[in-house]
């Protein structure tokens, strides 16, 4: 399974730390995980600390408003 996280914020909140433990736990089962976040963010280098992809997006936007 493949899978697209998207995350715009660029502070470290609750819900950043949900997405964190969904990605790992995914990546436990054998899922192809990507997240979707600012570069400048918390969440961006929490990330790189997994297996999993990182997509540099801009902050404040949805991907669907792209």
């Amino acid at each position: 399974m493949r899978v697209l996280h998207v995350d715009t914020a660029t502070e470290w909140r609750g819900g950043q730390v949900q997405l964190l433990h969904l990605v790992r736990g995914m990546l436990g089962h054998g899922c192809d995980v990507t997240v979707g976040c600012p570069p400048d963010s918390p969440l961006w280098k929490a990330v790189g600390q997994t297996a999993a992809s990182r997509m540099a997006l801009p902050a404040g936007r949805s991907i669907r408003a792209a």
